[in-house]
């Protein structure tokens, strides 16, 4: 199929013109036929082409849109696109390196099967996935040389890691069955319920701005650092974080991806114009809602007969709570008595359907309650709990009261407890109504479980106010404002703006009203404050104030929500004539981006802002930095002038500017983390703030399974590749050469991982912790003199006759080891309560070498490790197997072992930059010399920039997946074996699942479809499977 033609260009970028009906895509492959050999070329940028002038096509455009159906010349002939390909492999009696041009006007067609016939499968195979063609998947296996690309190390770049965490408190925004609601990330990780569906986040996409929701791979616990950081914006929204975990934030006009403890007041980060999604919650089932309050009652019915268990199982389980059970089953067969509901669920055979639900009717102990399983969310249950949010509390578990003295307030009150038939009495105070008190036992313990709080404090929105329609979501935020919230008037100089405000004592309340504003599009601000309430004689407390302000946003709040009564509303809508506040909305661009695109009109300061009818002296202010461009100015310069039009993604997010990155001592246990598919970003954090956080080496480790070429020690920071909790290489057909270790009640067949203290060195340490050079020399000289006993000594201060350490540098010293180790010294004896023992696990590094020297792959379950822990165990078993196969080679047997390979994630932390510079590590030593000895990395990362460029150059083979930021890929390009300067967007723009691969032990950057870990596992049941076809391995 001829996809096209050559029409210039020089060697590299052939210039083709696309025959109109094809369709070409970054990274397709394509071929050219000479006399007797073929060229094999890849796109690599398209652009459109035409022989009409630019103001001709500007006019047929107009009279198509104006006219319709309006063309001048033969559109096909006239219009077309033009592809830049560069030039990959020549073939004729075999393949070598393009060095000449195929002939002019030479016909291009697509790449077939019978052109990668050159292509053979190699004696040591690695399996990555198919052959691709832009995104189109060919049907041709893609094999590396295992043996020696392991040997030659790998770098991943792009990949989830280690220290990437949030505190436990942290809410994120889920979607669970098609249900949104809000939960703390803690509870996410831990809850099997959760972990066993399909969990959607609120996810950014950084390829293409767009916000939606995306599935959760993976559910991460990490050990806790010593210290945590809260990030705070200027709307009041924060974080609180790990110092390693990265953040989208906009630095200097672009969207970088920055750690926590680099982030600056300067940078801005993206928030969500609005939440599209709404729920679709109509009522409650308060049978699953209260199955756990003892004192709600079932009245029984036919339906629930059906559904009991056999008589003789039903007279042990109330055996258990009754002296006299058979007259408790008759009581409920014979004469319907209720029964309480804790008993009713453990007498059930089977769960009562939705439709059953609907006529099971619930009451209270006295039967004066009476309310059917399914209870719908009428407009006035929904003013009950926005009303009681804003002025209720709750006494006991029984009662309940509502402050209100306005009378409209009131009489509404009346009328919904009226609707829902409950009984109420007024307080009286000063001769005046004030509270409102309701004695019900079964709505007290409805707004119980609805965890809307008792007191102010602990008040917060239900928790499935994110499952509401709009309509309905309105009802409720519509009274708790009017019981809560108010307009306030703030002068500035002969200005006078408003803004509605509520104040609450609860921060979970104050983001929980942020994050229901958003569904309407409303940003909203929240500030900490010190206040007295003005119902109690207390001193004060910290308070949080929610502002709408803007008159988009008071108008929009008006239109879609709105207060309960006319007075409020009567009071914005009188007052909204006013010119809006401008810097409410700011787009915080690159002020020199911003001048060299007006530059690129060719206008003038004075003409430009003519143009847009602003003053000349707002577009000076904006090229100088005194300014930001509002969004409706940035909007009108997008619509006026096309060349700004790169820039359009600036107002997909509204930008928050970072107030305060302040590190916080932190005492609980764990962090939890997300893998997010395909974009690994969440909202999260108070208000929504977008958080950052592997396949491919799951598909690696299965097809190296396969082999026995090759020994892979993994430190698993995830604890996913040996599938605990589901699918991983356990249940690979060679299972039985996997080993997995690990801290955390091992499976069946696992491996509990404890490691003597006597296997540690002193050169272990490198990269672990931070070290001066009196303290490392402390180290070696205990080393020296105590032998397998040095940590010992220093725990119990022994001397070294003949030399002398500061008594704070061993002090310093013996609290790092006792931290980094975990272990506690009192009355002279030493405890061991983490992985390292001074009795058990003396051979538990000597074992693991010797199943790595067979060829096994051995998993470490690293996910409650601290950093430090993790390449302290790392560097141990990496530096015994290094030495025992330098002793291998000295000894002439190291071509009788199998190739061993490190896989590292987050390999910044021990390969990166600053970590070097405190000294050399065996790590590093590895990506210098490991390959004399058989012994390579695969290093995962997200930052490849970090690392020195004699080390990227190292790593022989890249397999390089999805790179957002341009510095990144940068990186790996320059440090690639083939040239890559022409793929950086073709690099941009890989998909899920799609890698280019480049190795020494390739002719050229092949373009792969890795394929998903699930399917890999089902289609390669047989593993014979990779020796029924020939296909592909690409080397010289």
């Amino acid at each position: 199929m001829i996809k096209g033609q050559v029409v210039a260009g020089d060697f590299s970028k052939v210039v083709m013109r696309v025959k109109s009906n094809q369709e070409v895509e970054l990274g397709e492959l394509v071929v050219i036929d000479g006399k007797n050999e073929r060229f094999i070329l890849q796109v690599y940028d398209l652009i459109y082409g035409s022989q009409i002038s630019q103001q001709n096509l500007e006019m047929v455009a107009g009279m198509n849109l104006e006219e319709s159906n309006f063309n001048i010349m033969d559109e096909s002939l006239r219009n077309y696109q033009l592809a830049f390909l560069k030039p990959v492999l020549n073939i004729a009696d075999k393949s070598k390196t393009c060095k000449k041009l195929p002939d002019f006007f030479s016909k291009v067609r697509v790449v077939t099967k019978e052109d990668l016939a050159f292509i053979t499968k190699p004696q040591n195979p690695l399996y990555l996935g198919h052959l691709r063609s832009g995104s189109k998947e060919m049907d041709f296996e893609i094999f590396l040389a295992g043996k020696d690309v392991l040997s030659h190390h790998v770098l991943i770049p792009a990949s989830t890691g280690k220290g990437k965490s949030l505190d436990e408190n942290e809410e994120v925004l889920i979607k669970l069955d098609g249900n949104f609601s809000i939960k703390p990330i803690g509870e996410i990780v831990t809850n099997p319920i959760f972990r066993d569906s399909k969990l959607e986040v609120m996810s950014m996409n950084p390829r293409n701005y767009s916000v939606d929701f995306k599935e959760v791979t993976n559910f991460v616990r990490h050990k806790a650092p010593s210290c945590m950081y809260w990030v705070t914006t200027e709307s009041g929204r924060e974080v609180m974080v790990t110092k390693d975990h990265n953040l989208y934030v906009l630095r200097d006009g672009d969207l970088k991806l920055l750690k926590t403890q680099d982030i600056s007041n300067q940078d801005y980060v993206p928030l969500p114009l609005k939440i599209n999604h709404q729920g679709n919650i109509t009522s409650l089932n308060l049978f699953e809602l209260l199955k756990n309050q003892k004192e709600i009652y079932v009245l029984p019915n036919e339906d629930i007969f059906r559904k009991l268990k056999p008589k003789g199982e039903c007279l042990k389980i109330l055996a258990k709570y009754f002296t006299r059970p058979s007259q408790k089953y008759n009581d409920l067969i014979v004469r319907k008595n209720k029964i309480r509901m804790t008993f009713l669920f453990q007498l059930l055979k089977e769960e009562l359907s939705y439709d059953e639900l609907k006529s099971v009717i619930l009451s209270d102990y006295h039967s004066k309650e009476k309310l059917t399983a399914i209870y719908s969310l009428s407009e006035e249950f929904l003013q009950l709990l926005g009303y009681y949010i804003a002025e209720g509390y709750c006494l006991n578990d029984n009662s309940f009261r509502i402050s209100c003295s306005e009378k409209a307030g009131q009489s509404l009150l009346n009328k919904i407890f009226s609707k829902l038939d409950l009984h109420c009495f007024w307080i009286r105070k000063e001769g005046k109504n004030a509270d409102v008190g309701v004695s019900s036992s079964i709505f007290t313990k409805i707004l119980k479980e609805l965890n809307v709080g008792r007191v102010s404090g602990d008040k917060r929105l239900p928790n499935l106010f994110m499952g509401l329609s709009n309509h309905n979501l309105a009802i409720l935020l519509r009274t708790y404002f009017e019981g809560d919230g108010g307009v306030d008037i703030v002068k500035t100089l002969k200005k006078r703006n408003f803004m509605i405000s509520t104040t609450t004592k609860s921060k979970r309340l104050a983001s929980d009203l942020c994050f229901a504003l958003y569904r309407f599009g409303i940003f909203s601000r929240c500030k900490k404050m010190w206040k007295r309430s003005t119902n109690t004689n207390h001193l004060g407390g910290w308070y949080y104030r929610i502002k709408i302000s803007g008159k988009s946003n008071i108008i929009t709040f008006l239109s879609e929500i709105g207060f309960q009564f006319s007075r409020k509303n009567s009071v914005l809508k009188d007052k909204l004539e006013y010119k809006e506040n401008t810097n409410v909305d700011l787009i915080p661009m690159n002020t020199n981006l911003f001048k060299l695109k007006r530059l690129e009109t060719g206008l003038s300061q004075v003409q430009f802002a003519q143009k847009l009818n602003c003053s000349s002296s707002m577009i000076s202010a904006i090229e100088i930095g005194r300014r930001r461009p509002s969004r409706n100015l940035f909007n009108h310069i997008l619509s006026t002038f096309n060349n700004f039009n790169e820039l359009r993604y600036l107002t997909n997010f509204r930008w928050d500017r970072v107030k305060e990155i302040k590190r916080v001592k932190y005492n609980k246990k764990y962090v939890y983390d997300l893998t997010v598919k395909d974009n690994k970003t969440f909202l999260a954090g108070h208000g929504g703030v977008f958080v950052h956080n592997s396949n491919l080496m799951s598909c690696v480790l299965w097809e190296i399974l396969n082999h026995n070429y090759a020994g892979m020690l993994v430190l698993d920071p995830h604890d996913e590749y040996y599938g605990r909790t589901g699918l991983g290489l356990k249940d690979h057909p060679n299972k039985e050469r996997v080993c997995y270790y690990t801290t955390s009640n091992p499976p069946p067949g696992a491996r509990s991982l404890k490691i003597n203290l006597s296997k540690l060195k002193p050169e272990h340490f490198q990269g672990a912790i931070s070290l001066s050079d009196p303290q490392r020399q402390c180290l070696y000289a205990y080393h020296r003199k105590f032998k397998d006993n040095w940590i010992l000594a220093i725990l119990e201060e022994k001397m070294i006759e003949g030399v002398s350490f500061h008594e704070d540098t061993i002090s310093v010293v013996k609290r790092k080891l006792i931290s980094l180790l975990n272990l506690e010294v009192e009355n002279g004896q030493i405890y061991c309560q983490g992985i390292f023992d001074h009795i058990a696990g003396e051979n538990t590094t000597s074992e693991i070498c010797r199943e790595l020297e067979q060829g096994k792959v051995v998993i470490i379950d690293t996910s409650l490790f601290s950093g430090s822990i993790e390449i302290l165990v790392g560097s141990l078993i990496t530096n015994e197997i290094f030495d025992k196969y330098k002793y291998y080679k000295k000894t002439g047997i190291l071509e009788d072992k199998p190739v061993i390979s490190v896989v590292l994630e987050e390999a910044p932390r021990v390969l990166g930059k600053k970590v070097l510079e405190q000294g050399s590590n065996i790590f590093d030593t590895l990506a210098r010399e490991g390959r004399k000895f058989k012994v390579g990395l695969i290093a995962i990362t997200q930052l490849p920039s970090e690392i020195p460029k004699n080390i990227l150059a190292n790593m022989n083979t890249k397999i390089i997946l999805g790179i957002e930021m341009n510095s990144e890929r940068q990186a790996v390009i320059e440090s690639s074996p083939q040239d890559l300067s022409q793929d950086n967007r073709n690099i941009a723009s890989l998909d899920k699942g799609e890698a280019l691969v480049t190795s020494t032990f390739t002719k050229f950057a092949v373009p792969v479809k890795i394929p998903l870990f699930k399917e890999l596992v089902h289609n390669n049941k047989n593993k014979e499977k990779f020796n029924q076809k020939i296909d592909g391995n690409i080397f010289s």
